[in-house]
Parts: structure tokens; C-alpha cells; sequence
């Protein structure tokens, strides 16, 4: 499974608001989720699903991503993820740490 990593506010609407509810704002549908994970979208039927870590929300995937339509599903119970994003909101990276030298590098 590919996985993808995104800070918290790529997510989130301009207007987000941290006193209304996290998930909603994410126009997340379903509040049901899916630990072992999904075979396709259940809103386009994609099957191009990758594993979504949010920096600063733990460790490891919190979300499975649909390429095709962008639809996140839950990977952890709605009142954890809540916890977990909240940990994460307001996290920085400078991808300059990461370890890995960029393309520019290479030319």
C-alpha cells in the first residue's frame, strides 16, 4: 500500500474554526472506520486508495485517501482522531531535515 504524508492545515478550509468539529470541517462523510483498510472509495468506487499520515498526529497513517476523488476515510475510531489531529494542528516541518536530497541536487 503507498502511503503520502500532509500537515494538518493542507487539509483544512481556509476558514477553519478549532472550536467546530475537526471532522465535519474535513467534510469527512462516514463516521465509521477502517483499521484493515478498504479495497475501494465508498463514494467513487476508486480503487486507488494510498495511506494518509498527518505530521505531528501520532505515529502512522490516520486517514486512507481516495486518488480519484479525494474522499478520506477514517482509519481510527472518530473520537481518536480527533485527539490525534488536535495534537497535530499547528505542527511545522522544514523538509530541508528530512534527510533525502531534493532534485535540484542531482542536476
Amino acid at each position: 500500500m503507498r502511503s503520502a504524508m500532509t500537515l494538518l492545515e493542507e487539509l483544512l478550509p481556509e476558514e477553519f474554526n478549532t472550536k467546530e468539529d475537526v471532522l465535519e470541517q474535513l467534510e469527512i462523510k462516514e463516521k465509521e472506520f477502517y483499521p484493515d483498510g478498504i479495497a475501494h472509495c465508498h463514494y467513487c468506487n476508486g480503487e486507488d486508495i494510498v495511506c494518509l499520515e498527518v505530521l505531528g498526529a501520532g505515529d502512522g497513517p490516520l486517514f486512507w485517501l481516495c486518488q480519484g476523488c479525494g474522499e478520506l476515510h477514517l482509519m481510527k475510531g472518530p473520537r481518536k482522531t480527533r485527539t490525534l489531529l488536535k495534537k497535530a494542528y499547528g505542527s511545522f516541518t522544514n523538509p530541508k531535515t528530512w534527510g533525502y536530497n531534493s532534485s535540484e541536487d542531482y542536476n
